[in-house]
């Protein structure tokens, strides 16, 4: 089927059911229904003019415009690639966020100040033992935090996250991160194991 731009009138060979149609020269996009339709059947050998130029009622200047088949092709192509980054790697960096956010909420909730000077003493030497093993120096901290950040490597590869992850060496939020990759990676048909 040919119809006409309503822009600069040049010829358009669409298929008959199409509803939209963009113009290969000025770029136009239109509705098929309300477009001038030349022929109901794209003759046999019809090629679309390498050059068009558009008559002096058309909308568009009368100036030579190239026949772009590429600008169309580019667009699409260009279009997918950002709607499958963004719903790839977009949910993935949101929820490692969220969950590194969380780990750092939660440990610095539990350590809340005593009321009194002997809870505060217990509690600081409570929390300095406490602190020597969350570190990235005791072989637990490392082995968690390690699995942690493999895990999120898996889920998104090339994050900065992930190292940073490893390096912070928390024990409690490597924990909670891994717990949360495990699933993600579950959700997902990988394994973090």
């Amino acid at each position: 089927m040919i119809i006409e731009c309503k822009h600069c009138g040049a010829p358009l060979d669409i298929q008959p059911n199409a509803t939209l149609a963009r113009c290969a020269y000025c770029g136009t996009t239109q509705r098929v229904k309300t477009a001038t339709t030349q022929f109901r059947q794209t003759p046999a050998g019809w090629h679309a003019p390498a050059q068009w130029t558009p008559p002096v009622q058309a909308a568009a200047r009368s100036v030579p415009l190239r026949f772009d088949h590429t600008k169309t092709v580019r667009k699409v192509v260009l279009f997918v690639i950002i709607i499958s980054v963004v719903t790839t790697v977009l949910p993935i960096a949101i929820v490692v966020i969220v969950m590194i956010a969380g780990a750092v909420a939660s440990s610095s909730s539990s350590s809340k100040p005593s009321r009194t000077k002997r809870t505060t003493k217990q509690t600081s030497t409570k929390k300095k033992s406490t602190k020597a093993h969350d570190l990235v120096g005791s072989g637990k901290a490392s082995e968690v935090c390690t699995q942690a950040a493999a895990c999120c490597r898996l889920l998104t590869p090339g994050s900065a996250a992930c190292d940073l992850l490893e390096k912070t060496g928390h024990v409690p939020a490597c924990r909670a991160s891994l717990d949360s990759f495990k699933k993600a990676a579950k959700a997902q048909g990988l394994s973090c194991e």
